[in-house]
């Protein structure tokens, strides 16, 4: 679906110094697109700005989670975008805005690594026995964890 997506939205990169890092979606079928994944290629002063820290920021001047995508050919951004029937969104680098702060926290136990956030989490033992795997549990959204396996 996201690679239909790709193909009938129109990517435009333009040449105007001041709109360089664009990359605008138009939706033409007349329908609606929910999270849906696009990439984009990168010029090499895009590429530059991404890996010096610049972020995708959205229509509402919000960043927007993205991953570099550099698998020897030509370098891509990905990221989600939601799209309205007959609607354009613009998309831009801006290397001000901050990255959205996660709420994942690590803990580290004598006998394992814990990752998690306030609705989920997993346990990770740092040395397997005879018969383990690395997954000592899970923690539910009620607090209470699972045996592991």
């Amino acid at each position: 679906m996201g690679r239909l997506f790709i193909l009938i939205t129109s990517l435009i990169l333009t040449t105007n110094p001041a709109l360089a890092q664009d990359f605008v979606l138009r939706e033409h079928l007349g329908r609606t697109w929910s999270h849906e994944l696009v990439s984009f290629p990168l010029t090499p002063s895009q590429l530059e700005a991404v890996r010096q820290g610049a972020q995708v920021v959205g229509p509402k001047d919000e960043p927007i989670p993205s991953q570099l995508i550099t698998d020897g050919k030509a370098a891509r951004l990905a990221f989600q975008v939601t799209l309205s029937p007959l609607a354009s969104q613009s998309y831009r680098l801006d290397k001000s805005a901050k990255p959205k702060a996660g709420d994942i926290e690590v803990q580290e136990k004598p006998d394992r690594w814990l990752i998690g956030n306030a609705r989920v989490g997993i346990a990770l033992r740092k040395k397997l026995q005879a018969g383990e795997a690395p997954l000592a549990g899970v923690r539910l959204a009620s607090g209470g964890w699972t045996g592991g396996a």
